[in-house]
């Protein structure tokens, strides 16, 4: 079974996860500013356990 926490995503599925442009999740990669990322060789993944928490630290305002 798969733990869907830890799955992990390539930049087009993450960026639809995170409701964002592919260049927009690419952009913060770029500048350090976006969700962590693994590079495997010529590739780069998310897990999705990460996006989850770099969305939380976006959070503005009070809940």
């Amino acid at each position: 079974m798969i733990n869907k926490e830890n799955e992990y995503l390539k930049s087009k599925p993450a960026a639809a996860y995170l409701k964002v442009s592919l260049s927009s999740l690419e952009k913060g990669r770029k500048s350090g500013n976006g969700p962590p990322y693994v590079k495997l060789q010529k590739s780069v993944v998310y897990r999705r356990c990460d996006l989850d928490r770099w969305m939380e630290k976006q959070l503005v305002g009070t809940v």
